[in-house]
């Protein structure tokens, strides 16, 4: 049986913070995944999708953003056990239609250089490389940069 997608929850949130220090091991913090979550639930609570298991586990999540004109699509993760079966499609198309009936004119995403099996994948969904530069200022001078953070409470 396919996962079901559906909105976030705060039942959710365990589930979400294991898959994420899976699917995003150089971040590596469950501190930092518990703040971007709360940061993300206090300016713009949705949308922010989970796929669940028939056996009630976070499998799979996306969370999108609006910033007026443009949609944003972040933190796409799929379990190992749930990969290459169209579950990460699912996730993304379930986002597009979101975000397109709150007036995204465009989605836009992010891949870090050197993820070419990632860029292959949005590719085959329709997503195309644009000539840009893209940068980056941290805000919080005392803070670590995200990936160089490894401190695992919460």
């Amino acid at each position: 049986m396919e996962p079901e997608i559906r909105d976030y929850s705060d039942a959710d949130l365990s589930g979400v913070l294991r898959l994420w220090l899976e699917c995003f091991p150089e971040v590596r913090s469950l501190i930092v995944f518990r703040e971007m979550i709360d940061r993300k639930l206090a300016t713009q609570p949705g949308p922010f999708l989970v796929a669940i298991s028939a056996e009630g586990s976070v499998v799979g999540t996306v969370v999108g953003g609006m910033d007026g004109l443009n949609g944003w699509i972040y933190l796409v993760g799929v379990n190992q056990a749930f990969r290459r079966a169209g579950l990460g499609t699912r996730l993304v198309r379930a986002m597009e239609q979101r975000l397109h009936e709150v007036g995204a004119a465009f989605v836009c995403l992010q891949v870090e250089n050197g993820r070419d099996q990632i860029v292959n994948f949005y590719h085959s969904m329709g997503y195309r490389i644009q000539p840009r530069i893209s940068m980056v200022k941290m805000l919080q001078e005392d803070r670590p940069e995200i990936g160089q953070e490894n401190g695992e409470g919460s």
